[in-house]
């Protein structure tokens, strides 16, 4: 393992996305970013997707690379 590791945590939704920067060091985890964005319903689908695609962006030009990524999963009945 290197010095640091960097994963992003995804909890994906057209209204209110969240997410999470998790380091990892030599001791131990640490939670070092975390963000939520709020997109207007009265945006069409395609404008809310380009919205939170350009945040996610940001968030790996500022705190990437990440090792990996991980998103909640889906619950179905």
């Amino acid at each position: 393992m290197s010095a640091r590791e960097r994963y992003l945590g995804l909890d994906l939704s057209l209204a209110s996305p969240g997410l999470a920067v998790v380091e990892i060091r030599r001791g131990g985890p640490s939670l070092i970013h975390v963000d939520t964005l709020k997109t207007s319903n009265r945006w069409e689908e395609g404008e809310r997707f380009e919205h939170i695609a350009a945040w996610l962006t940001c968030t790996y030009y500022e705190w990437g690379p990440f090792v990996a990524v991980a998103r909640e999963m889906s619950v179905s009945s």
